[in-house]
């Protein structure tokens, strides 16, 4: 009976260290995605940017262009999602394009 008691406790003191173990700290090293710019044609061409999975892009300046109004940074080559760098997250590489 005195074994199976000390089997027990061990038992317990070995889940108990596998399950603080087990809740170590996260990987520390989010990972990281490019973010490019397609200024269709205007200036100047922003650099590409490296982005924490979960972060937000930095506004560049706004785009010129000859006989062209800027209207803004759009995630689709068809300028229909505008960016929000307010509240829009990276989650992958990604082009961003000017209108």
């Amino acid at each position: 009976m005195k074994n199976r008691k000390i089997s027990s406790v061990l038992f317990l003191i070995v889940i108990a260290f596998g399950l603080f173990a087990a809740c170590g700290e996260p990987d520390a090293t989010p990972q990281k995605y490019t973010v490019s710019f397609n200024a269709n044609g205007g200036s100047p061409v922003p650099q590409q940017q490296t982005v924490a999975q979960g972060g937000k892009v930095t506004q560049p300046p706004a785009m010129s262009r000859s006989g062209y109004r800027f209207g803004g940074w759009y995630s689709d080559a068809a300028c229909t999602h505008q960016w929000n760098f307010a509240a829009d997250t990276v989650s992958g590489n990604i082009t961003l394009y000017a209108r």
